[in-house]
This record gives C-alpha cells, sequence and structure tokens, in this order.
C-alpha cells in the first residue's frame, strides 16, 4: 500500500525540480558575473610580447551550462504538468484539489492557500490531509 510519505515524495517532485533548476540558475549567474574577472586568466603572451586571451574554452562551459539550465527548466515545467495532470484526473472536492495544486505545484506557503481558497489555516491542513490520502491510494492504481 503506498503511504503518505510516498504520496508526497510524488507531488514533491515540482518543488525538487525548481530547487535544481534554481541551483544551476544561481550557479550561472555567478559564471555571467565573474567572467570578466577570469578572462585574464585565459591570457598568454604572443611572440611580440602582447597578451593574447583564448576565452573559447569558458565561452564553451557557459554555454554548456545554458543549455543545462534550459534542459532543468524543461523539466521543472514538464513535472508541473505531469503533477497537475495527475491531481485533475483525480475525482475530489474541489477544495481538496485546490489545497494540493496550489501547495504542490504552484508551490503556495500555507497562509497564502488559506487566503485564496477563503478558508482558516487548520482547515486547509485538513483538507490537505485529506488530499494526501486520496493521492496515496491513486498511486496504488
Amino acid at each position: 500500500m503506498v503511504k503518505i510519505e510516498e504520496a508526497k515524495a510524488f507531488l514533491n517532485q515540482v518543488y525538487k525540480a525548481k530547487q535544481v533548476c534554481l541551483r544551476c540558475n544561481a550557479d550561472l549567474e555567478e559564471l555571467r558575473s565573474t567572467s570578466s574577472l577570469l578572462v585574464p586568466a585565459y591570457g598568454e603572451h604572443t611572440g611580440d610580447g602582447s597578451l593574447k586571451h583564448d576565452t573559447s574554452d569558458f565561452i564553451c562551459k557557459l554555454q554548456q551550462q545554458e543549455d543545462e539550465l534550459e534542459r532543468l527548466k524543461l523539466e521543472w515545467l514538464n513535472k508541473r504538468i505531469e503533477v497537475k495532470t495527475f491531481l485533475n484526473q483525480i475525482a475530489m472536492n474541489e477544495n481538496v484539489k485546490n489545497v494540493l495544486i496550489l501547495r504542490y505545484v504552484s508551490l503556495r506557503k500555507w497562509e497564502e492557500i488559506a487566503c485564496a481558497i477563503n478558508c482558516s489555516f487548520r482547515w486547509v491542513h485538513t483538507l490537505h490531509s485529506q488530499g494526501l490520502s486520496i493521492v496515496a491510494k491513486k498511486l496504488l492504481h
């Protein structure tokens, strides 16, 4: 039988994909911001005493990082679509479905969810628990 923890793990795929994407983006931004400092390290002296810069290796690595970020963004988007589609296909109370979609697809905070569906914080957690049980049962099939 699928447990609640496994249901949470399935739903949390969107969050995890976003975190990986954000880390890659931070790495890329750091590379871009420090690139001007790194360029002189690629310098080499030519025969006439002038300094020649070969930045092709750095540019290639930067492009690889940008490509990786694009791949991760697409993975994040696909996880959002997968989880949202899964939740939309389950027959359940609309408030329960809204709580799960707002929490796991839109990655909203509990307080934001309570305001969005006009319910108390406590009731949101009750709906969330109900939703996790439904998802756990659906994952069995």
